[in-house]
């Protein structure tokens, strides 16, 4: 099963903005590296899209409606600040944005690099569900 196209449009629209931006083939499906880290990698399937967090806020996000703990298979975990989003929660601009401001919030801590957005507050989100 490939990727959805149509969501790493949306990536790449979202991240355009970022000056050190590369896409790679990873995890069988398309990532995104900023700073050369990377931020966010679309998956397949209803695992749409895959995001590196800041493991502080790791149980905060897992609440969320549509979000896991991302696992290697074999139901092995990949630990705090690893999240899988399923598609549910990624189908509006709104659910998509969050994400990958989640994502460069931690890029930005892990790489010093610039972050456009203000630091992101789940109680701006709520627990809408996508």
């Amino acid at each position: 099963m490939a990727y959805d196209d149509e969501l790493v449009e949306r990536v790449r629209d979202a991240l355009s903005y970022q000056k050190r931006l590369r896409e790679l083939k990873m995890f069988g499906g398309k990532g995104f590296i900023v700073n050369d880290t990377m931020a966010c990698c679309v998956g397949v399937g209803r695992d749409a899209l895959l995001v590196r967090v800041d493991s502080e806020r790791d149980a905060e996000y897992l609440k969320i409606d549509g979000a896991r703990r991302a696992d290697l298979g074999d139901d092995q975990s990949t630990g705090e600040g690893w999240i899988t989003v399923e598609d549910k929660a990624v189908a509006t601009d709104e659910g998509l944005k969050f994400w990958v401001d989640a994502a460069l919030e931690y890029n930005s801590m892990v790489t010093g690099g610039a972050y456009g957005e203000a630091s992101i507050e789940l109680s701006d989100r709520g627990s809408r569900s996508r």
